[in-house]
């Protein structure tokens, strides 16, 4: 902030009275756009930027339930204008919820990734994304300028170290299973 003298002729009983006022001042610069950035994923009016990855076999069914639920609503509406109020990230994976526009209609949250374990807990596509950088020669620092570069949200560094590791293990026990296999024959 600045502070800016200004005269005020409006006062009584002075004809050149000087007041301080603050004024908020803010520059904006602009960077050259070399890679995109990972950008907020909540913006206002709802408007949720770039690009996510949906599991296609729930898509379907994700709709379905959204719009069954829309009509069973008490105060539905015939002209359905769906917008997304939040969304919460799982790594690439998100969890989105529903809203009409028309009428005061919010959906329950839906899921539009598969588990792990089945049990709900974490996305597999995060799995999937960190063994696939134990069979690549980029590492998880890459791995997010390339999703960035795709205008997909990258799960956080550290989760993504942390799945690595687990991909590693699991691999390397994979592969003493397979030796000891071939010993035998």
């Amino acid at each position: 902030t600045r502070k800016r003298r200004v005269e005020d002729d409006n006062q009584p009983g002075t004809s050149s009275a000087i007041n301080d006022q603050t004024e908020q001042i803010s520059v904006v610069k602009q960077k050259p756009v070399l890679r995109s950035e990972t950008r907020k994923l909540q913006t206002k009016n709802h408007e949720f930027l770039g690009n996510r990855i949906i599991d296609l076999s729930l898509l379907s069914t994700i709709m379905n339930e959204v719009l069954r639920c829309h009509q069973n609503f008490p105060d539905h509406c015939e002209n359905i204008n769906l917008v997304l109020p939040s969304e919460r990230k799982v790594g690439l994976g998100s969890d989105h919820q529903f809203a009409c526009q028309s009428c005061c209609f919010v959906s329950p949250t839906c899921k539009t990734y598969r588990s792990c374990d089945g049990k709900g807990r974490g996305a597999a596509i995060n799995m999937l994304l960190a063994s696939a950088i134990q069979d690549t020669s980029i590492g998880p620092h890459k791995a997010n300028i390339m999703l960035s570069s795709l205008d997909i949200p990258p799960p956080a560094k550290s989760h993504l170290h942390k799945l690595t590791s687990v991909a590693a293990t699991k691999t390397i026990l994979l592969n003493e299973e397979d030796m000891a296999k071939k010993r035998k024959w």
